[in-house]
């Protein structure tokens, strides 16, 4: 039992202490004394490390790794920095992409400016080379992109005649020798400058092919039904441009605007100019265009005329459409409109103040004076009336009616008799005066109107009998002379003139002998 306790004591010791092998290969650092790989090293063992090259120191870390009880290497594998690479610089025309940092390992790439092509290595790295931190090879060079000398034309030349080599940005301007005495001048056909450039920013071309000179002419520009609004001359050349507006009711169909081309035509083609209106639609008598929008008229605009007022188509509407045909003509002619037509106003009992009034047919405006004839009247009373031929076709005001005329008997009164009257029957507002026969007086008044209850107004008078004038003396004058009544009974006084006498009866009385006539009581009496 002793001795297994014993062994299993030394078991326990030899699983809690284990050795440690070499340690892991560090990327910035190495142990100072070199390793062959197989040693073994028993816990609480130190190594040293050393930087490899292109690294330094970390500040206040530990360059020692202590080998653990548990065989584990104890220590910061963190312990050198990696060192940078010089600033290379830049190459002229050219620039650096800058890196994060550059330290060993690192990268730096180059790029030219515009219109200059990198010649060498675009990209360097830094490295170690005899132990010494350096870049992997020389920075590269920028040059000037080059161009092929610009082509030659023919007739003329360019601006860049006097220079031998040409770079990417240069330029060159062609124009076309002046033409011989008796020639047409040249155009310069294409672009008249061209720029070195390029596409792959390692070779230069020029920015498009070298014009012509050449000689260009176009046929004078005509457009049937269109006008020139600019660019008149009298021959055509290249790059000429001609604008063109059509007539009024016509359309474009093509550009406004043309080029003469190197090809002697004209780019676009010359424009068309289409009929695009009818004509001013046709004017009707006594009809008007309602709601007429613009001078202007499509195919298929529709132009509706409407009479004026108290006129009509021969249809008897009012109004009347036409359209705009394909053709560009309408499709008809309205007829004119006609005055509206009124009946005949035929009055019973009427007739027409004035003949030249009268008409066969009657029409819109057209007026007539009526009036009744004798013994009778229009409902209104009025002595005449003007109709008028409406919009409507009827008479305004309607066509009245002539009704029997109203009146007052005729006034007989016994014994008497009319004198005078103020229209020719006893009707509403007639005046009639009376007079008694020889040998009466009037009781009442002489003159009576007819009035609206066709009544007399005032009463009828009446004639009783009476004396005749009281009889007359000379140089002497009796009471009753104002007087023209002497009913029975009546009396007068006689005197006679300053310095006579009175001979006879003073006073005479009317009386009756027969009791049926009455006469005066006596004679006169005498002035002596």
């Amino acid at each position: 039992a002793a001795v297994l306790g014993s062994l299993l004591t030394a078991a326990l010791i030899v699983t809690v202490h284990s050795e440690c092998p070499a340690p892991p290969r560090l990327e910035s650092a190495q142990p100072r004394e070199p390793l062959n790989g197989s040693e073994l090293f028993l816990p609480g063992h130190k190594m040293e490390f050393v930087c490899r090259p292109g690294f330094g120191r970390k500040p206040y870390s530990s360059n020692i790794l202590t080998c653990g009880e548990d065989g584990m290497w104890r220590g910061s594998s963190d312990m050198c920095t990696p060192k940078a690479c010089t600033y290379p610089g830049e190459p002229a025309h050219g620039r650096l992409v800058l890196p994060a940092a550059f330290t060993l390992g690192s990268t730096v790439n180059f790029t030219c400016e515009t219109g200059y092509r990198l010649i060498g290595h675009s990209e360097i790295e830094c490295v170690v080379r005899n132990e010494v931190l350096r870049w992997s090879r020389d920075i590269p060079t920028c040059q000037a992109i080059p161009c092929a000398p610009p082509p030659e034309i023919a007739n003329g030349q360019h601006s860049g005649v006097d220079k031998e080599h040409f770079e990417y940005g240069d330029s060159v301007t062609y124009r076309c020798h002046s033409p011989r005495w008796g020639q047409r001048p040249f155009s310069l056909v294409g672009e008249a400058s061209i720029v070195c450039t390029t596409k792959d920013n390692l070779n230069g071309m020029w920015s498009s092919p070298a014009p012509e000179c050449k000689v260009v002419s176009c046929e004078q520009p005509r457009v049937e039904n269109g006008k020139l609004l600019g660019g008149y001359r009298p021959h055509y050349t290249f790059g000429d441009t001609v604008v063109f507006e059509c007539d009024f009711r016509y359309s474009l169909s093509g550009s406004g605007a043309s080029t003469c081309r190197d090809s002697d035509h004209w780019e676009p083609p010359l424009p068309l100019c289409q009929r695009s209106s009818c004509d001013d639609p046709p004017d009707v008598r006594n009809a008007v265009k309602a709601r007429l929008a613009g001078n202007l008229f499509p195919v298929d605009t529709v132009i509706t005329y409407e009479c004026r007022q108290g006129h009509q188509f021969s249809t008897g509407e009012g109004t009347w459409n036409i359209s705009c045909l394909q053709g560009f003509v309408w499709s008809e002619h309205p007829p004119p409109c006609e005055r509206i037509p009124c009946p005949d106003p035929h009055i019973p009992n009427g007739q027409a103040l004035h003949p030249w009034q009268v008409k066969e047919g009657y029409e819109y405006g057209d007026r007539l004076e009526v009036a009744c004839t004798e013994g009778f009247v229009f409902k209104s009373r009025e002595s005449s009336i003007t109709l008028r031929c409406g919009s409507d076709g009827a008479w305004d005001p309607a066509v009245p009616e002539c009704i029997p005329e109203p009146h007052c008997p005729k006034p007989d009164i016994p014994n008497g008799k009319e004198v005078d009257k103020s229209w020719g029957d006893y009707t509403v507002g007639a005046r009639v005066r009376l007079e008694c026969d020889e040998g009466f007086g009037l009781w009442g008044s002489e003159s009576i109107t007819c009035g609206a209850d066709l009544s007399w107004q005032p009463a009828l008078p009446f004639c009783d009998k009476v004396c005749g004038a009281p009889p007359q003396t000379p140089f002497g004058q009796h009471s009753g002379r104002g007087s023209r009544r002497f009913p029975y009974g009546a009396k007068v006084t006689y005197e006679c003139a300053e310095g006579l006498s009175l001979i006879g009866e003073e006073t005479l009385y009317c009386t009756s002998e027969d009791g049926e006539n009455l006469t005066w009581s006596g004679a006169a009496p005498e002035c002596r």
